[in-house]
């Protein structure tokens, strides 16, 4: 075969005999980190830790703003306990709701004691990237 006029070949390395495939480079991985559902979740089972060690602060990092008033509440507990399950999440963007059933028990420090099952509502919110716990409610 003879180069076309100007001296440029037509022939690309891959065309040539013997020579190797051109081998393309597979697609970059884009890393996965955990779904919406799964941070909405993660973030209540923190909340409930966090209840149950009466940690204010714990409380505070999945619903900021709630450490004085969870102080407050905890300030006057002996001990507490509590276990969520069975939650039922929405997700609806940047916002959420789980309903989850709460098996609780508390010992107050000046006398008294309650325990059951109650109904726990979450109110979640996505900022930034990150869901946090806007508020709690409490039902039959």
């Amino acid at each position: 075969a003879q180069d076309p006029p100007g001296g440029e070949s037509s022939a690309r390395a891959s065309d040539v005999a013997g020579a190797p495939p051109r081998v393309e480079p597979p697609p970059a991985l884009v890393p996965v980190g955990p779904s919406d559902a799964d941070q909405v979740q993660t973030l209540i089972a923190q909340w409930a830790r966090a209840y149950a060690a009466r940690d204010a602060r714990g409380v505070d990092a999945v619903m900021p703003g709630a450490e004085a008033t969870y102080a407050r509440q905890f300030s006057g507990l002996r001990s507490a306990s509590t276990t969520l399950a069975g939650c039922q999440t929405s997700i609806d963007g940047t916002r959420a709701t789980a309903t989850c059933t709460e098996q609780f028990a508390f010992e107050l420090t000046v006398g008294g004691s309650n325990r059951g099952t109650r109904q726990r509502r979450f109110v979640l919110e996505k900022r930034d990237g990150e869901w946090r716990i806007t508020s709690t409610s409490i039902g039959q």
